[in-house]
């Protein structure tokens, strides 16, 4: 067995082994084999499958080097995905074939093999985008926040009031975070070298997550409403950056007006956006069971015409002026589109790519995935995943501190601590099984909250329960919460790929404690520095969200100005505010100091 990986043959899709990885039917693309001088080996061919026919390709050296050969292939892109893989033969070593789980000495099926879509590419720009996840009503709150009058169903909290993180009024607690409060604190995002924003949902809900819509008509007058969702694109597109919305296409929420149609008119066209038993049964099937969550019926030609189809469609408006958001992350679209017997995930994931070509072209589509979403990724749908099975919980496995106990990815078993064998055998599995340019869009999620892991909990008006998967901002720079020292990890075509996710703890607390606390986690004192006890920019910051549709962290800014500034961001504090009457006026704001630095120590994991 040969000491290093670098001491074996290797190949991936990535530019310097492979000349266009976006081609077109036809087209073909040469690609090369990196083969180390000591391997010994005589010759190598392709193994393509063009017409589902096996056909081998005999390589030419196109060059060499002191220490290695390059074998060049030209690949003809017969059919819209091409499948191929090496034979390797001669030296000591023999027969052999390299697939893109690695190398093996016995014969391996098509289900390894290396992949060329002739798909349309998802755009340049989403690649090399460190993404900023902000979760609304957390991050940072304007003036203008304290003169809006309260829903019935809020609690509002002071910006300093300690997060409920379960119980029925987690997702009920309303900090006042809006639009305006994420504009005023831009310079903070671009000081951490973000250059895109993802928004968690901006549509008025009955909670303070907001994926249970009650509306998708415009925005949640709580955020500010519509100009200032314009107000926020505008700034970001000035900056050179890209803006992305959230968009819930497996379902509403149960005060949307399609869905109480659909209960009071059993003739409406609304009736079939939704799973009832029967024309007479208001009985609703709902995601994972949550009332709350009435499921779309994606079999509805009318729904998908106002949801999903063309620029007056939902997902089409908000991409055209003044808003101009440059994509959608989809939640739970590995749900989306499925139900029993129905499986529309497919058509789902085509018709939102359609419209976004027509609509706003260059723009990206996302899936939230939180388990083996390859299966989704090779045809003309999601351009990239939540990359949590290939990437998040592999690298946790790998550098999860001997004392942190957590869970993992839903199963009965605590996250296990595995060597760096098991961490490249999952990544390289997860890369074989889906074109690299989708792994090369996907969100590689690393540091805050993980799959089944600290930060993760959806909890409902009736209580809380885990769930894996909570997504909050992706190929973000490395680090804790903000600018910490920490490795780079870097995910296929992409910068240097840890998320910045959960929100900055004061130094007297460990990250890691209790269901959603603070970041979540830190990484071993090896690996990084250690967890962030606080960060380098002083934050004022807030704790994870506990909401009904889930537990979101969202990175919080640094305070702008002195304790007279008209917005602050969120931060944990000591006290407790009570329910208030609809319209009274919020709790006072507890005065915060101008940002200043602190250090970021080690801090041990809590179990």
């Amino acid at each position: 067995m040969p000491a290093s990986l670098l001491e074996q043959p290797h190949h991936d899709g990535a530019e310097l082994h492979v000349a266009n990885d976006a081609p077109s039917l036809g087209e073909t693309v040469p690609v090369f084999l990196r083969v180390p001088k000591g391997d010994g080996l005589t010759g190598a061919w392709a193994r393509t499958t063009p017409d589902a026919e096996p056909h081998l390709l005999a390589g030419e050296v196109d060059r060499e080097t002191a220490s290695e050969t390059w074998w060049r292939f030209d690949i003809k892109v017969r059919n819209p995905l091409t499948g191929y893989r090496f034979l390797l033969g001669g030296g000591p070593q023999g027969y052999r074939w390299l697939n893109g789980t690695g190398t093996h000495t016995h014969d391996v099926t098509d289900a390894g093999d290396f992949r060329l879509s002739a798909s349309a590419p998802s755009p340049a720009w989403a690649r090399d985008t460190l993404f900023y996840q902000i979760f609304p009503d957390r991050f940072a709150r304007s003036a203008d926040a304290d003169g809006r009058r309260l829903p019935a169903w809020a609690r509002p909290a002071g910006w300093d009031d300690p997060v409920l993180h379960r119980g029925g009024d987690a997702s009920l607690q309303l900090y006042g975070g809006d639009l305006d409060g994420i504009v005023e604190h831009l310079d903070h995002i671009a000081a951490l070298d973000f250059n895109a924003i993802y928004l968690t949902p901006f549509f008025p809900a009955e909670s303070n997550h907001r994926y249970n819509a009650s509306s998708f008509e415009e925005v949640d007058p709580l955020l500010g409403g519509d100009k200032a969702l314009a107000r926020l694109a505008q700034e970001v597109h000035a900056r050179g950056w890209h803006l992305i919305g959230d968009l819930t296409a497996n379902h509403c929420g149960d005060t949307h007006p399609w869905f109480r149609r659909a209960l009071e008119d059993v003739n409406s066209p609304e009736r079939g956006f939704f799973y009832f038993p029967g024309p007479h049964d208001n009985t609703y099937e709902s995601w994972l069971g949550h009332s709350t969550l009435p499921k779309f019926r994606h079999s509805s030609a009318e729904l998908r015409r106002r949801l999903l189809l063309g620029p007056d469609s939902v997902a089409g408006r908000w991409l055209q002026p003044p808003y101009d958001l440059d994509g959608w992350r989809i939640d739970v679209a590995n749900m989306t589109g499925r139900h029993a017997g129905d499986d529309f995930n497919a058509e789902v994931a085509q018709a939102l790519r359609t419209t976004l070509a027509e609509v706003r072209p260059d723009t990206l589509l996302l899936a939230e995935h939180c388990h083996d979403a390859t299966g989704d990724l090779a045809g003309h749908g999601w351009q990239g995943t939540m990359n949590y099975a290939g990437f998040t919980q592999p690298v946790w496995s790998w550098v999860r501190h001997p004392e942190a106990h957590l869970p993992y990815g839903g199963l009965p078993l605590e996250m296990p601590r595995l060597g760096a064998e098991a961490l490249l055998a999952t990544v390289r599995a997860f890369l074989a099984a889906a074109p690299w340019r989708s792994t090369a869009t996907s969100w590689s999620p690393v540091c805050g909250a993980i799959p089944g892991g600290t930060c993760s909990a959806r909890t409902t008006r009736h209580g809380s329960a885990p769930w894996s998967g909570t997504p909050t901002s992706a190929r973000s720079r490395p680090g804790c919460c903000s600018p910490c020292p920490a490795p780079r990890w870097s995910s296929p075509g992409t910068r240097s790929g840890l998320r910045v996710s959960g929100t900055p703890v004061p130094a007297s607390r460990s990250p890691g404690t209790g269901r959603n606390a603070g970041t979540g986690p830190p990484l071993p004192a090896t690996a990084s520095s250690g967890g962030c006890a606080a960060p380098t920019t002083r934050c004022a910051a807030a704790a994870c969200a506990g909401p009904t549709r889930r537990a979101t962290c969202s990175p919080t800014s640094a305070r702008a100005g002195t304790s007279g500034s008209s917005s602050s961001p969120p931060g944990p504090g000591t006290r407790r505010c009570a329910s208030r009457p609809v319209g009274s006026a919020w709790p006072a704001r507890r005065p915060t100091s101008t940002a200043t630095p602190t250090r970021c120590v080690p801090t041990p994991t809590t179990p």
